[in-house]
């Protein structure tokens, strides 16, 4: 897939806009409830438009598709049955123990609850599993990238962890939320015309078409 100076611009503005957002929203941050929070004034319809667009990453992109085309719909079952259950059970029964207590977080709300060796614990396996997480998905979109624009690898990666790093130093979970956010309006808006169930069939399948041609980089 060549780019066009059309797409190149566009992909410029958006990428100007993400970081905006990030500048725009630095002098708001003045303490630690403001940046991790958000200052705890974040709408909820918000909060949850951000939460949906945070779970259609590179990792659902490549991982459902190579799922859906080795296991057929059964891969739908993921969501049905595990994951909507367990964020159903999360936002009705779980989040208003965390909401009034007034944590952080999840490992200072254990503490609360339990200890200071709960709360540990729960810190450092959380952190371990963030970052073997965030690699998959940086990995996953490099190989997404370097298939689908021929873009190079190594280049896709730090290019995305360095706007990311960027927009969330400056704007903290505000800014990554408007970013999500704008995310999740851009594909409502580009599933206008036509629907954006189908334009995302169309993709998905572009990419089972192109599986094969998908070469991981040499250690």
């Amino acid at each position: 897939m060549k780019l066009t100076y059309l797409d190149w611009t566009i992909m410029v503005i958006y990428f100007v806009f993400v970081l905006g957002v990030g500048f725009a929203l630095k002098r708001y941050m003045k303490t630690s409830t403001d940046f991790f929070l958000s200052g705890r004034s974040m709408p909820a319809w918000i909060t949850g438009l951000a939460f949906i667009s945070a779970n259609l990453g590179a990792q659902e992109v490549i991982g459902m598709g190579a799922s859906g085309a080795k296991y057929g719909i059964a891969t739908s079952h993921f969501y049905w049955i595990g994951a909507i259950p367990a964020m159903a059970f999360v936002g009705v029964f779980m989040m208003p123990f965390y909401y009034g207590s007034r944590a952080r977080s999840v490992p200072e709300y254990l503490k609360l609850r339990f200890d200071e060796k709960t709360r540990g614990f729960n810190a450092i396996s959380f952190a371990v599993m963030t970052v073997l997480s965030s690699g998959i998905s940086l990995y996953a979109m490099g190989l997404l990238l370097q298939t689908l624009l021929g873009w190079d690898f190594s280049f896709s990666i730090l290019a995305a962890a360095l706007i990311v790093l960027v927009y969330v130093f400056l704007g903290g979970l505000t800014s990554a939320i408007y970013n999500e956010v704008l995310r999740n309006n851009y594909a409502a808006e580009y599933g206008n015309n036509g629907g954006a169930l189908i334009k995302l069939s169309r993709f998905c399948m572009l990419l089972l078409i192109r599986a094969e041609e998908i070469t991981f980089p040499a250690n």
